[in-house]
């Protein structure tokens, strides 16, 4: 579905098409922004190895369309191998002070951490492979959700949600509860497709490991082996 396939499926919905172009298209992007950044979706994992662990250099660019972090490897050449970084949590990088082999992100910065200097630890001129979830860019009415095509309707369900929450029309004409039902069953079966993506085609297995997340981005935060 595209962008305008998903507006006019939620007018259908909602059963309102007064809503002007400018305000559906604000509606079916706040709906996707949403989706996408509720939880850690593998179909928007990424790699990058554009860093090059450089001398004195503790700070480095993040990808521009970086969202969470997913883990950090630091790879050598001369002997072909990756090592895994630990990662922790901003507020916790004093603990790790000078420690090797551990990063964190200042998200504020946009930048990815050394707790150590690269000649310090020994790694100067080696590569960092930074695996991450993407942001992917927001929908014109031509382009589609970077998803499963089988799934493209629960946006327009997203933007019926948000569509009662803000104008508060009668709620049994723009999200009732058949149509919350609905929602609630495409969004566990797009669920279970995305887990089933890493781990296979196991029908048991209907959630990823979040251990690694550092603990801003959890409720209630981790435990760590690194500090």
């Amino acid at each position: 579905m595209t962008g305008q396939n998903i507006i006019d499926k939620f007018y259908d919905l909602v059963d309102d098409d007064g809503t002007t172009a400018d305000r559906s298209l604000e509606l079916l992007n706040t709906a996707y922004d949403a989706l996408m950044t509720e939880r850690l979706w593998n179909f928007l994992r990424k790699e990058d190895s554009s860093i090059v662990l450089t001398g004195s250099t503790l700070s480095y660019n993040l990808p521009a369309d970086f969202m969470y972090p997913v883990k950090v490897f630091r790879f050598n050449a001369s002997n072909d191998a990756f090592t895994p970084m630990g990662i922790v949590p901003f507020n916790e990088r004093m603990r790790v002070h000078k420690r090797s082999g551990i990063v964190y992100f200042d998200l504020a910065q946009a930048k990815l951490m050394l707790s150590a200097t690269p000649s310090n630890q020994n790694i100067s001129g080696e590569m960092a492979f930074l695996l991450y979830q993407y942001q992917p860019a927001q929908l014109t009415v031509a382009t589609s959700p970077v998803f499963n095509r089988a799934f493209h309707s629960v946006v327009a369900y997203e933007m019926a949600k948000i569509f009662w929450y803000m104008d508060q029309q009668e709620k049994d004409r723009s999200f009732n509860r058949e149509m919350q039902a609905e929602y609630d069953e495409l969004k566990k079966k797009m669920i279970q497709w995305d887990s089933h993506l890493e781990f296979g085609i196991n029908p048991t297995i209907h959630s990823i490991d979040d251990s690694w997340v550092p603990g801003e981005l959890m409720a209630g935060g981790i435990s760590s082996p690194w500090y």
